[in-house]
């Protein structure tokens, strides 16, 4: 019976992934997948209890081969959008 990822039920649909916790455990390249496959602008850093090193995770999202943009969206963009705060 195989199994599928999480990503793979939702992937494409109207909701937001968080990856604080999984920056810790998850390959890069599986990470890059996801977030390709998901959207930049459906990715939220960190708006779940920080479980591991911040600074970490932070580095780990900054070495990942996406634009600028991209990077910006996942760290603070999304947020700011979906909470309604303020640009700038």
């Amino acid at each position: 019976f195989p199994t599928r990822r999480s990503s793979d039920l939702l992937c494409g649909k109207p909701v937001y992934f968080d990856i604080s916790f999984i920056l810790s455990y998850i390959q890069p390249e599986l990470l890059l997948q996801i977030i390709r496959k998901h959207g930049a602008d459906r990715i939220l850093f960190a708006t779940d209890f920080p479980w591991s090193d911040p600074a970490a995770d932070l580095t780990a999202v900054q070495n990942l081969p996406l634009t600028d943009a991209a990077k910006e969206q996942i760290l603070w963009k999304n947020a700011q959008t979906l909470l309604h705060l303020p640009q700038i």
